[in-house]
């Protein structure tokens, strides 16, 4: 139950407070501004943007 509690707010903390505007935005590939940016120059990908919210709650699974 401990476990479960850890789990919880960890991703709780990694999906509302680590995860900034722009990448809870742009991780979503169906989002219509998403789709816009990413045909322009050098604006990253929704695989960056999700990539990088891995991380995220990666770090905080193995913290």
């Amino acid at each position: 139950m401990e476990l479960l509690c850890k789990f919880l707010s960890g991703h709780a903390l990694a999906d509302f407070i680590l995860q900034g505007d722009t990448m809870a935005l742009f991780n979503n590939r169906h989002h219509a501004s998403a789709e816009g940016l990413e045909k322009k120059s050098s604006f990253p990908n929704w695989y960056y943007w999700m990539t990088a919210h891995t991380l995220i709650h990666g770090g905080i699974v193995v913290a």
